[in-house]
């Protein structure tokens, strides 16, 4: 029991004085599809965007992992932004003005494996290094059964 008290003070005293930078803190914007499907991936809007393994999402509580990002598009916003030293949460303070016009085609989405919660309306919620989402109401269908789709005759015995 003494060790391991002594372990746990040493690593507090190890932790003492380690810094960390600060970023930036916004708002993130999310864009829902009208309906998503239970256990299946759906493609969400999210501004500002970050990287894959930095998102973190929960529907219905659960875990939506990140299967994806997608900036196409954003090209041209992405260098604006870089050449005028925008924060990345520019869209929220209005401090990056001079790159409206060229971030007006960006789009930038990120795709959830939607968990396999009850049909029905579900809180979503992202975060990631820039800042989180508010708690968005999102529609939840059931899967479809499988061999719902089958439009073949049925074989006579």
């Amino acid at each position: 029991m003494k060790r391991a008290l002594g372990l746990l003070a040493a690593g507090t005293v190890a932790c003492a004085g380690t810094t960390s930078e600060q970023l930036a803190s916004c708002t993130l914007t999310v864009a829902v599809p009208d309906v998503v499907t239970a256990g299946e991936p759906a493609v969400f809007g999210l501004d500002p965007i970050s990287d894959r393994w930095d998102i973190v999402a929960h529907i219905a509580g659960e875990p939506a992992a990140v299967l994806s990002t997608d900036t196409t598009g954003c090209e041209t916003c992405d260098t604006c932004r870089t050449d005028n030293a925008c924060d990345p949460c520019a869209a929220d303070d209005g401090t990056c003005e001079s790159c409206e016009e060229a971030c007006a085609t960006c789009a930038p989405t990120v795709t959830l494996q939607v968990p396999q919660t009850p049909a029905g309306m579900w809180p979503l919620v992202v975060v990631h290094r820039y800042g989180q989402s508010p708690t968005t109401q999102i529609e939840v269908s059931a899967p479809t059964p499988a061999g719902s789709n089958d439009t073949a005759a049925p074989v006579m015995p």
